[in-house]
C-alpha cells in the first residue's frame, strides 16, 4: 500500500509541476526524486501483474485439473453403481463358511 501513496506523491508533484507557474517549478532534484518514484511504482505494478497472471493461470489449470476429474467420475459412474450394489448384496446376504472355503485359492 506504500507504493500505491508514493506513486500518488509523486504523480501530484508532477502534476504541480506542469501546472504550476513557471517561478514555482521543482528543482533538478525534486524531478529525478519523481522519476525514481514513478519508475518504482511503474516496476512494482508490474510485479503485481505477474502475480496475477500466474495466479489466473493456476486458477485456469486446477479448473481443467477438476474438470477432469469429473468426467473420469461421470465414465466410471455405472461401474461404480454394480459394486455398490454387489456390496450391498453381499452386506445383506453374506456367504456362509463353506461358500467362503470353496471360492478361497488354493496353493
Amino acid at each position: 500500500m506504500a507504493g500505491w501513496r508514493s506513486a500518488g506523491a509523486a504523480l501530484a508533484l508532477l502534476v504541480a509541476a506542469f501546472v504550476a507557474p513557471a517561478a514555482a517549478a521543482p528543482t533538478p532534484g525534486e524531478l529525478d526524486s519523481v522519476r525514481r518514484q514513478c519508475v518504482a511504482a511503474a516496476r512494482e505494478t508490474q510485479q503485481r501483474e505477474q502475480a496475477v497472471a500466474a495466479l489466473e493461470r493456476d486458477i485456469d489449470l486446477r479448473g481443467r485439473d477438476a474438470d477432469a476429474r469429473r468426467r473420469g467420475l461421470d465414465e466410471t459412474r455405472p461401474e461404480q453403481a454394480r459394486l455398490l450394489g454387489a456390496l450391498a448384496h453381499l452386506a445383506r446376504h453374506p456367504p456362509d463358511k463353506a461358500t467362503l472355503l470353496l471360492a478361497a485359492p488354493v496353493d
